[in-house]
């Protein structure tokens, strides 16, 4: 069974984020709807599981009632009590999408492992979840987790179930509990210690003290990894998948940053219009203090949070294990459907997560491959709006982050932009935009309702009333009848 959800609180093991910490954000209830290739364009369908899903509900919390009372720590119980509450809150409220093409596919993956694998903890619950950032994780309660910006950037069959034999390793070799385990010990000990040079006044030995504990973190982490990096090339090695597909694995994960469809100068170019260019000030970098990694901070250092080995020791070890046999390229190609899919649920993904700059990223790179896709124009043109008005009223940190220390070029560039541009002008480029012979459809609307919304907040008063009538003749009956005046 695959459902959709947010990243669950608690501790998870992560097959491609370079950081391991716990997860202690609240729950966000989110509808996410998703997207069905459709010949020519997509379709937005509301499948999901909720309060009704009752036999989901049930099977949940039985799987708890057995793993529950293995934990000797009442905190141990507490934080799985926890991982619970928030995942059957996501069921009940909607935020878990039932998606055939997707859940077969992966579905196939896990039975062929575990048929071909003696296995004492199989997965009993994989969740696809509505999260950009390309990234696997388990949580405990033998559930999975599959990032849709993981299935949008995969290539072959052969790489996701690498990602998937790894996060079964973790499974197996109870890694979350364990980790729960491990981190209560640390984090007691750790504290005796700083409550000792904070007493003390002594703000060195404090900052040496912190280091020390996000040190003895990753270590810890890193040292499952590791023995998960083992056990998964068993599986992967008796599944019969080749070996060349973890090594184009490894390789993908470790060019996350770079665009899968990268567009180079022109990113930005469908911003442009003769009567509205591009503005230089608009492109400009902004302070390097932005783009600061997290080895300059005062008191972490990088290597302390890696959870993982770098990605080029990974390979280097799987390639010492691997023989000539291994190393033929894959002949599976057949992801091509569900990246189509992931790539499209991608760009709602980042948008309900409030990563906009991203949201515009995914959206532009995608319609550069299907330019006159009416979805994507629609979200380009309702992301720079919400992001124009937030910048009028100073709140573009909300959709917006800072700090583009983990963006690649072309992210980077266009986070940039938004922090450059005004409000009126980036309201503008949307009119512009949209207005466009190229992207305006005439029989979509939402694009109907958005340059209407547009000519309202640029102050093009006729033209307001000229898209309200076009809109009532072409559409009396539409949705958005009552939204225009």
């Amino acid at each position: 069974m695959i459902y959709y959800f947010r990243r669950i609180v608690g501790f998870t093991y992560s097959c491609s984020e370079l950081s391991f910490m716990p997860h202690l954000s609240s729950a966000l209830i989110l509808w996410l709807p998703s997207l069905f290739w459709d010949n020519s364009h997509f379709n937005i369908f509301q499948d999901t599981y909720d309060q009704e899903s009752k036999e989901l509900i049930k099977t949940i919390k039985e799987e708890f009632r057995k793993e529950v009372p293995l934990l000797q720590d009442e905190r141990l119980k507490s934080d799985y009590k926890k991982n619970l509450k928030f995942l059957l809150s996501m069921i009940k409220n909607d935020a878990f999408i039932d998606e055939s093409v997707l859940q077969n596919f992966i579905d196939r993956i896990v039975e062929r492992i575990l048929k071909q694998n003696d296995i004492r903890h199989p997965p009993k619950f994989i969740f696809i979840a509505k999260n950009n950032s390309v990234n696997a994780y388990t949580v405990g309660l033998n559930c999975l987790v599959v990032n849709i910006g993981l299935l949008a950037r995969v290539q072959n069959e052969d790489q996701l179930a690498f990602v998937l034999a790894h996060e079964m390793a973790h499974n197996e070799l109870d890694h979350v509990k364990k980790s729960l385990a491990e981190i209560r010990e640390i984090k007691d000990e750790s504290r005796g210690r700083l409550s000792q040079e904070i007493e003390g006044r002594s703000l060195e030995n404090t900052i040496i003290t912190l280091q020390r504990m996000a040190y003895d973190f990753g270590r810890f982490k890193r040292e499952n990894e590791i023995k998960a990096d083992s056990l998964w090339y068993v599986y992967y090695k008796k599944s019969k998948y080749p070996g060349w597909g973890a090594l184009t694995a490894l390789s993908m994960l470790d060019s996350i940053t770079y665009p899968k469809y990268p567009q180079g100068y022109s990113l930005l170019e469908p911003f442009h219009a003769k009567d509205y260019p591009l503005q230089s000030r608009w492109l400009k970098g902004r302070p390097r203090g932005y783009s600061m990694k997290k080895s300059h901070l005062l008191i972490f250092r990088v290597d302390s949070l890696q959870s993982h080995p770098v990605i080029p020791e990974r390979l280097q070890l799987l390639v010492n294990r691997m023989d000539i046999a291994d190393l033929s390229p894959s002949v599976q190609n057949d992801a091509d459907e569900i990246t189509l899919i992931a790539e499209f649920e991608t760009v709602e993904a980042a948008y309900f997560m409030k990563k906009y700059d991203q949201c515009l990223h995914q959206a532009l790179q995608q319609r550069s491959r299907y330019p006159e896709d009416p979805y994507l124009i629609t979200m380009i043109t309702k992301v720079l709006i919400e992001l124009g008005e937030a910048k009028k009223y100073s709140e573009l940190y909300r959709f917006v982050q800072s700090n583009t220390a983990n963006y690649g070029e072309e992210l980077t560039e266009l986070n940039h932009f938004l922090h450059n541009i005004t409000s009126r002008e980036l309201l503008e480029v949307a009119y512009h935009f949209l207005k466009n012979p190229e992207n305006f459809n005439e029989e979509v609307q939402s694009h109907h309702f958005f340059l209407w919304k547009l000519a309202r907040l640029t102050d093009r008063k006729d033209l307001q009333k000229k898209l309200v009538k076009q809109y009532k003749v072409r559409f009396p009956d539409g949705a958005y009848i009552h939204k225009m005046y």
